[in-house]
């Protein structure tokens, strides 16, 4: 397999009163095309700060980020949100859904960002809450769907794009063990399809579900 993702001595510092926090320090990882990886780690070990570099969110201090072989470490705010809308689908714990929009509009609503035309985008949303199961409830809001209904359709959201990569950043911290069981299926199915899932977490549990484990403790990373 090719290597989606790749960190050279990537570090993440903060500058303050107290004196400098690292919060990554000297990260050296790489992640393959099509892998499923667990990066496990407590609350303040980094995992967090590895996360947004991974999405573009935020850039290193200092070190190498490539996605896709290109050098993220420097790439201006525009090229992030170009990267971001197109190569990257993001599941968060929270769902992170507008409570005013349907199920279907919260889902097409990047596609709109993207520039997709509505023909394509609506059909594009259709199906991807068809995958996850909620073909018979687009037009609901988030306050009449359940947790785990409600993740089902940030994953809806997370791959009407059909990005090469998912960060999925605790996506079971807000759900019963059912609910979460079945959006942890839902995303190997996804990762059995050709997506390269990464999976943030601090349940040792949830991260024995993938194929290769990554813990981070004190901005280090250990295999």
């Amino acid at each position: 397999m090719s290597t989606l993702i790749q960190l050279r001595n990537v570090s993440k510092i903060y500058h303050t009163a107290a004196g400098e926090v690292r919060a990554l320090d000297g990260v050296t990882l790489d992640i393959d095309h099509g892998e499923f990886v667990a990066i496990v780690g407590q609350s303040g070990s980094g995992k967090s700060t590895l996360m947004n570099i991974l999405g573009c969110l935020d850039l290193p201090s200092r070190g190498v980020y490539r996605l896709s072989g290109r050098n993220m470490s420097r790439c201006s705010s525009i090229t992030q949100a170009h990267v971001r809308g197109k190569e990257i689908g993001f599941v968060f714990q929270g769902f992170h859904l507008i409570p005013s929009l349907s199920a279907l509009e919260n889902v097409e609503l990047p596609l709109i960002y993207r520039g997709i035309g509505r023909e394509e985008r609506r059909h594009r949303a259709k199906e991807s809450l068809r995958r996850v199961g909620l073909s018979q409830r687009m037009d609901h809001r988030p306050c009449e769907l359940s947790g785990g209904q409600q993740q089902r359709v940030a994953i809806a959201r997370a791959i009407a794009m059909a990005p090469p990569l998912i960060l999925a950043d605790e996506p079971t911290g807000n759900l019963d063990t059912t609910s979460g069981g079945e959006v942890m299926k839902m995303l190997h199915e996804l990762n059995g399809e050709g997506h390269t899932v990464v999976l943030i977490t601090h349940d040792s549990v949830i991260a024995k579900s993938a194929k290769r484990r990554i813990c981070i403790s004190d901005g280090r990373v250990s295999y």
